[in-house]
């Protein structure tokens, strides 16, 4: 009498899945082991870039490098050279705005000191880590303010001496490992410093 084989296949279903789970919970477990570890690694970086980001900010520094009489006779402006300096060797910083008031003196006499001139620009210019980074601000001249200054300069023989006030206000941004955190507020972002350029 032949002999019959019968196979149940709610028992070989049940097996699989049984078989089956500690193998989903072994990929789980690794999964969540992974997302531990690269969420401890990107705070470790934020960390680290956030504190270098603040050292950088509070070490910036900027110096005008030239104040120059451009067309006196037409179209007149002044260019106002602005020399940034960062020492720290952090990459992520960014001047967003210069802007720039401006009088003159000589021998005792002022010219613009009531009423001083002023520019703006938006340069959104990344900043060199350990390195200098030249900026520019051009004041347009109407052409009363540009006789005015020329006649001031010919008194004086050329011997005149911009008094300047620069304002920068500079944006940071902290590398994480998934992207960028955009920040616009906080310590020393702005600066504001008072100079003294001969005017050329």
């Amino acid at each position: 009498m032949p002999i019959v084989l019968t196979h149940d296949n709610k028992n070989s279903h049940s097996e699989r899945a049984q078989m089956k789970l500690p193998e989903n919970r072994v990929i789980l477990c690794w999964t969540l082991i992974i997302v531990t570890a690269a969420s401890a690694i990107n705070l470790i970086i934020v960390t680290a870039n956030y504190d270098l980001a603040n050292l950088s900010l509070n070490k910036l520094d900027f110096t005008v490098s030239k104040v120059t009489f451009q067309n006196p006779l037409s179209n007149a402006s002044i260019l106002v050279g602005v020399t940034a300096n960062n020492t720290v060797n952090f990459d992520g910083l960014k001047a967003t705005h210069v802007i720039v008031s401006i009088y003159f003196f000589a021998d005792g006499s002022t010219l613009f000191q009531d009423k001083p001139l002023a520019g703006y620009s938006f340069v959104d210019k990344p900043l060199a880590a350990q390195g200098f980074t030249p900026l520019s601000v051009i004041i347009l001249l109407t052409p009363s303010n540009a006789t005015n200054l020329q006649e001031f300069k010919n008194q004086n023989s050329g011997n005149v001496t911009a008094n300047t006030t620069v304002t920068v206000d500079v944006s940071s941004i902290v590398s994480s490992l998934y992207n960028e955190i955009q920040l616009r507020t906080g310590i020393g972002t702005q600066y504001q410093q008072p100079q003294n350029v001969s005017l050329t």
